[in-house]
């Protein structure tokens, strides 16, 4: 989302957006400045700031100041720029009836002839809630284009069931490498995207002494 103000403004550019620069709230990072347009008294100035983003809330938060000449005076365009994480509904969460937790890893093409761990199913409650809490917790992905490393295949599957040897609820697949992001499905249906579940926060909560793989 966009918003964006205009204003006139006394003084050159340049004294506009060093004041601007100087009064602006102290949580703002700066990240840039330049300008477009031909060289010289035409050219448009500008700087860029911004806020730290909030997990699973708002995926980024920017600040876009830019200053022209315009007579005696400066036109200013303010313009904040925020991104923002969709909620996910109920029905893309792990279900409440899951009350076992079969975690397993794959190893990638990186991993030469490793071999990965005999799958565990986790049944202890205090556990499970902490499992289904991480993964209902993620944020969605956001959408467009990303840039990740490379990715060689290493995963933490989590499959939610009501008990040891029941049809899986809930699959949560964890990349260890490439894009940090996680895979869903409920009963068999692929869901949207999550966020990358941090694979030793979920051997810590089921209490395992997996290593994961290095890249």
């Amino acid at each position: 989302m966009d918003r964006a103000g205009w204003w006139l403004a006394p003084g050159a550019p340049q004294q506009v957006l060093a004041w601007e620069t100087k009064h602006l709230p102290h949580r703002f990072a700066a990240d840039g400045s330049g300008s477009s347009g031909a060289p010289g008294p035409a050219a448009e100035l500008f700087d860029t700031f911004s806020l730290p983003a909030v997990y699973g809330v708002l995926d980024s938060r920017g600040l876009l100041v830019q200053a022209v000449a315009d007579g005696n005076q400066t036109a200013v365009r303010v313009d904040a720029q925020v991104s923002w994480t969709p909620a996910r509904p109920v029905s893309e969460k792990v279900p409440a009836a899951a009350k076992a937790v079969t975690v397993s890893e794959d190893l990638g093409a990186n991993q030469g002839k490793a071999k990965p761990p005999t799958p565990v199913t986790v049944t202890d409650p205090a556990k499970v809630r902490k499992l289904v809490a991480l993964i209902n917790g993620l944020p969605l992905t956001q959408p467009g284009i990303s840039s990740c490393p490379a990715g060689f295949g290493d995963t933490l599957t989590l499959t939610f069931r009501v008990g040891p040897g029941t049809p899986a609820l809930a699959v949560a697949t964890a990349e260890l490498s490439g894009c940090p992001l996680t895979r869903f499905s409920i009963g068999g249906k692929q869901q949207p995207a999550l966020a990358g579940a941090s694979g030793p926060q979920i051997l810590r909560i089921a209490g395992l002494p997996w290593k994961i793989p290095t890249i």
